[in-house]
């Protein structure tokens, strides 16, 4: 089972993160942290207006991929990070114009991709 997490952002601006914590034998809550670093049951919500999902994935240089990223590859092709609803996983479009699209892992894989920019 993966990890459900996300990074929450007001506008372009990230202001931390949150994730699904189930305990043991007990019900689950959502704990935040400010940096993804520190994740403290007791740390308070923090407020934000957009949730971007985590994909599972990191990039080459060892960086978190979320919904919504823009990755590129060495041969500098800016790509967007999406869920595609049908097939059920994280994919990237092609190309800007949103012709055809790829799996987001298999790309990942390769070892090329990094991330652009965050949404």
């Amino acid at each position: 089972m993966r990890e459900h997490k996300f990074r929450l952002r007001n506008g372009n601006i990230i202001v931390g993160y949150c994730s699904w914590l189930i305990e043991e034998g007990k019900f689950g809550k959502w704990v935040y942290s400010p940096d993804n670093k520190l994740w403290n049951i007791g740390y308070p919500e923090i407020p934000h207006k957009e949730k971007d999902e985590w994909t599972g994935l990191l990039d080459k240089n060892g960086v978190e991929v979320y919904e919504g990223d823009m990755i590129i590859s060495t041969i500098n092709l800016p790509r967007e990070v999406y869920w595609h609803e049908e097939v059920a996983e994280w994919r990237v479009h092609e190309s800007l114009l949103k012709g055809d699209d790829y799996c987001l892992g298999v790309l990942i894989d390769t070892g090329i991709f990094e991330i652009a920019k965050h949404s």
